[in-house]
């Protein structure tokens, strides 16, 4: 009978992983002045997908609302309501996966001049 405890333990251990993956992770990104691609390890959800985008002194600046490319969900774009001129800036997310599972971050890049 001890062999089940055993057996059910292996099975938790072997789903732990998976679990663990199963949330989107920010994989890569490619900015400029007037887009934002954010690519992540997972399709996303951009009904509830929310950012937020700061200037080097923290203070926040309009976006349109995030979506996601038309041929890959991984890739969320973010456009600024006004091109972003040089400088260093935050963009603090919240995605939802296709498999509803929520993560976040930041990312901070700059703009060259």
């Amino acid at each position: 009978m001890k062999l089940l405890p055993a057996l059910a333990l292996s099975l938790i251990a072997c789903a732990l992983p998976s679990l663990a993956n199963a949330h989107a992770h920010l994989s890569g990104a490619a900015t400029d002045a007037t887009q934002l691609e954010l690519v992540f390890s997972e399709g996303l959800e951009a009904a509830f997908c929310q950012v937020t985008l700061s200037d080097s002194q923290g203070r926040p600046l309009p976006t349109g609302s995030p979506t996601t490319a038309p041929d890959d969900k991984r890739v969320l774009l973010v456009q600024p309501a006004a091109s972003l001129p040089p400088g260093d800036y935050d963009l603090k997310w919240r995605v939802v996966s296709v498999d509803t599972h929520a993560s976040n971050g930041t990312f901070h890049f700059t703009i060259k001049p």
